[in-house]
């Protein structure tokens, strides 16, 4: 190689050199300015926001500024319950005789102290949708004449982190500052399930707030205050085992659905609360004025009859075909709540309401066959005990 080409190749060497060196520099420039201009400010509130945050909100910084920056409202969780008594729950004697004895932990707590006797801290409702969880919660604390704290467990499920476990702190701060009181949750499962858990998909949010309902059942009753924690659910399968421990929700009460004999007491005690005619019924209407009468009329037969007509029908169903009767009743301007509004209000609530009927004369003929023949294979059949209802009404 010449000179001259040595001298031309170890400038352009020198070149390429100070060339990488001018991009290294403009890089660094480009990447640490617009870091600074976001980053500081950021640090500086990050910063200011935990230092103004509560002592629990800095064991999760990212929720605790969150909870600065959009504050969670605080939720009132007390419910009246002075007008619910244990004469309003009917059909379920042997769930009732068993809450009867919180009434007594709640009311004279020393009978049972003195003799060392540690008052239970949770009771376990289970049962299907409408059997009366709820109602029997309440009628719990009408009996006892203390607060009720009710809440969903639905409502700990926040969007925001450390939400879960706050909401469960206020509730039973509540509760402790109106002692001696009862707390409901109804659906724990949506917090307390364990399928989440075998499955590996439960989140942290919903660990801790697990953990803070534990921590919080564990430390009930260590004073003179007494807190009964009543826990509703329709899948009992599906709650933690931690939840139902010796110590926790140790006690649980199942609420079977009505038999006959139950749906006779619960539809009698609904029609008596709305105006049959029935003498032995309602008398006067909400403005005192008195309802008409009618002799023929008897609420016991009616409920005979109407619990033939609703095998496994639950309480609130009940209490659902009475209302839906009574608001017919009255947009028709009827005097009273008779038996064919009563017997219309089964059809729609447990079939569903009459459509406009378009078939031909002839179609409804093949139709009433049709469901004749499947009427008299049902009466034949041994295992069928008896044929409610047929009909060709589109519902």
């Amino acid at each position: 190689m010449s000179d001259n080409h040595q001298l031309e190749y170890k400038r352009g060497l020198e070149d390429a050199r100070r060339h990488r060196s001018r991009t290294e520099d403009n890089w660094v420039r480009a990447s640490v300015g617009p870091l600074l201009w976001f980053g500081v400010p950021f640090a500086v509130a990050w910063l200011y926001l935990r230092r103004q945050a509560p002592a629990s909100a800095k064991i999760n910084p990212f929720g605790g500024m969150m909870e600065q920056m959009m504050p969670i409202k605080k939720r009132q969780f007390r419910v009246d319950v002075k007008g619910t008594k244990f004469e309003d729950v009917i059909g379920i004697p042997e769930a009732k005789q068993e809450v009867q004895q919180y009434v007594e932990f709640l009311t004279n707590p020393n009978k049972f102290t003195r003799l060392g006797a540690r008052l239970p801290k949770g009771c376990l409702l289970t049962g299907e949708p409408g059997t009366g969880k709820t109602l029997l919660a309440k009628a719990v604390a009408g009996e006892a004449d203390v607060p009720f704290f009710s809440c969903s467990g639905s409502d700990f499920i926040e969007l925001m982190g450390g939400s879960g476990p706050k909401r469960v702190r206020e509730l039973f701060e509540e509760a402790r500052s109106s002692a001696p009181a009862i707390v409901f949750i109804d659906e724990i499962d949506a917090i307390g399930s364990r399928a989440g858990k075998i499955g590996g998909s439960v989140s942290s949010e919903e660990n801790r707030t697990i953990n803070q309902l534990l921590a919080e059942l564990d430390g009930l009753n260590t004073g003179t205050d007494a807190i009964i924690v009543i826990a509703a659910t329709n899948f009992q399968d599906n709650i933690d085992k931690a939840l139902l421990r010796e110590g926790r929700f140790d006690r649980k009460v199942n609420i079977e659905m009505p038999d006959k004999a139950a749906r006779v007491d619960i539809f009698k005690h609904y029609l008596n609360r709305v105006g049959t005619g029935d003498p032995r019924g309602r008398k006067v209407d909400e403005e005192g004025e008195p309802l008409p009468t009618n002799e023929k009329v008897d609420n016991l037969e009616l409920a005979r009859e109407l619990a033939d007509l609703t095998p496994g029908v639950s309480p609130a169903t009940i209490a659902t075909i009475v209302n839906e009767a009574a608001l017919q009743s009255g947009i028709r301007e009827k005097r009273l709540v008779d038996k064919e509004s009563i017997l219309e209000a089964v059809d729609n609530t447990l079939v569903g309401r009459k459509h406009r009927n378009r078939q031909s004369v002839t179609s409804l003929r093949r139709t009433a066959i049709h469901e004749a023949g499947h009427a008299l294979t049902a009466w034949m059949l041994p295992s069928v005990k008896q044929v409610l209802k047929v009909s060709v009404v589109p519902q």
